[in-house]
């Protein structure tokens, strides 16, 4: 694939994960927390006609902490702070992906905080998915992708 070095390098390692190799990504999302503006993202599950099974974040600068929860629990919501160091990657699939909210809240942000999301297409855009033609072209673009980074 062709993105910015450190992306490149970074993807071709996820992949000498078993559970990476066929990973293929078809956007990058970075985000830059800052403690001083309040930076959080609120609890969400990420869209799943789109993407697929698994979501890819790498953590940089700063450790913070991820917060899963889950409100289908019998007991009402149950919430779980996840460490997430600096340096460190997180994959989310299957009830992680599709059942359990991730969030990071504003008081775990306590240092300047940038990630890097990976995200693959869902099994629609695939080869014998409804929208198999879409994704191949989807999946064109980013790996010829030779632009600056927005």
């Amino acid at each position: 694939m062709d993105f910015p070095v450190s992306s490149r390098k970074l993807l071709e390692r996820m992949q000498q994960e078993p559970f990476l190799s066929d990973f293929r990504p078809v956007e990058q999302c970075n985000l830059d927390y800052h403690p001083q503006r309040g930076s959080a993202i609120d609890p969400h599950l990420d869209d799943s006609w789109l993407w697929g099974e698994r979501l890819v974040t790498i953590n940089m600068l700063s450790d913070t902490i991820i917060t899963m929860s889950l409100h289908e629990a019998p007991t009402g919501e149950i919430q779980v702070a996840v460490p997430f160091p600096r340096r460190c990657l997180l994959v989310l699939y299957h009830d992680a992906r599709h059942k359990w909210k991730h969030a990071v809240y504003r008081q775990d942000v306590e240092d300047r905080r940038v990630c890097s999301t990976f995200r693959e297409l869902s099994a629609e855009f695939l080869p014998g998915g409804q929208e198999a033609q879409l994704g191949a072209q989807l999946l064109n673009i980013a790996s010829n992708f030779q632009g600056m980074p927005v």
